[in-house]
């Protein structure tokens, strides 16, 4: 059983993903509606997994995927939106996100990801 950061300004989104991982016998330990949050959520809990939400108020998550990195390098990050170019899952890939998840997240996708982790 692993523990679960999720990092989503959408309140359904963080709901359905706790379900979600819930189901798969995982525990979140903790949520963030932003950026902001999740960098001080992430040194204080520790969580095993971040996922980890693109667009949000106050701070991108690229840039909150540089700053766990910077802060722990080997954190475990699945990069979660719903506009997935390219170009933002080159340059997750590159800072060193883990994983991409596209929005609206399958249980199978989501469930797949976890054991690969």
């Amino acid at each position: 059983m692993a523990k679960f950061l999720i990092v989503d300004d959408s309140p359904i989104e963080r709901l359905t993903l706790k379900k979600c991982l819930e189901k798969l016998n995982h525990e979140v330990i903790g949520e963030a509606k932003d950026g902001s949050e999740a960098l001080d959520l992430y040194k204080t809990l520790m969580p095993d997994v971040v996922i980890l939400d693109i667009i949000m108020p106050n701070d991108n998550g690229i840039n909150i995927l540089r700053q766990i990195l910077n802060y722990d390098k080997n954190a475990k990050v699945i990069m979660c939106t719903s506009s997935a170019t390219q170009t933002l899952v080159i340059t997750a890939a590159q800072i060193g996100a883990k994983y991409f998840l596209v929005k609206p997240v399958d249980m199978e996708s989501l469930s797949r990801i976890v054991q690969n982790l």
